[in-house]
This record gives C-alpha cells, sequence and structure tokens, in this order.
C-alpha cells in the first residue's frame, strides 16, 4: 500500500491479514458531524429490519443513490442488511433527527435473522 502523506511526516495503514478487520475506522473518523441514516429492509418472510448507518451518503440525485457500507458480520457471513436487500433488491433509508436518536440506538442491536427490532420500538 502507498504510503498516505498529508503537508508533513507519512503515515502508513497496514491494513492486510488480520488488520483487513479495522479497515473501516480510519476513513471513518476522517468525516465527522454526519447525518445517521436508518436503513431498513424486509426479510422474504415480510419481517421488517432496521440498523444504523453512519457510514453513508448520497452519491447523485437523478437517480438518487444513496450507499452505505454494512460490512460482514463475519468474513463471508453477511449482515442482515445485505442478504435481505440481496434477497428482495429493496431497501428504505430514512434520516435520523435527534428526537429519533433513542430508537435508533435500538436497531444497533446484533439480532439473529428472523427477529424484528422495530416492533419493540413502537
Amino acid at each position: 500500500m502507498a504510503p498516505l502523506s498529508i503537508h508533513g511526516p507519512e503515515m502508513e495503514f497496514d491494513l492486510s491479514g488480520e488488520r483487513a478487520r479495522h479497515a473501516y475506522r480510519p476513513p471513518d473518523g476522517l468525516v465527522t458531524r454526519r447525518p445517521i441514516a436508518r436503513g431498513t429492509t424486509q426479510e422474504k418472510e415480510d419481517r421488517v429490519k432496521a440498523a444504523p448507518f453512519s457510514f453513508f451518503n448520497l452519491f447523485g440525485t437523478d437517480p438518487p443513490i444513496p450507499g452505505s457500507v454494512p460490512g460482514d458480520r463475519e468474513p463471508d457471513l453477511p449482515k442482515n442488511t445485505v442478504r435481505n436487500v440481496r434477497d428482495t433488491g429493496g431497501f428504505i433509508v430514512n434520516l435520523v433527527d435527534e428526537a429519533c436518536t433513542h430508537a435508533m440506538n435500538l436497531t444497533s442491536a446484533s439480532v439473529p435473522a428472523g427477529e424484528e427490532k422495530l416492533r419493540s420500538q413502537i
């Protein structure tokens, strides 16, 4: 990997091998004070899943192209959000305001497929 230099001493991030799972942290810290999205998906069995995404953005407006980085639970084991989008082809992005912060934080809990997070918050 080429070193990253910003007007001073070089910094190098070695994100290979065991360190690959920490690749999220450096870029996540570079962009602060960003909105949080609550992504909702639906399982094939019609259960609704929700998850907060602070690492997301809008990449275009015509058409609108939201993007996020949900990652994997483990190598080759996608999170429920990714699995649901692959299975159904759909998702909804909701922006979270301060009034919804507590409910959004509850959706960050890791629950198994088949367990619905939103019902307990209504």
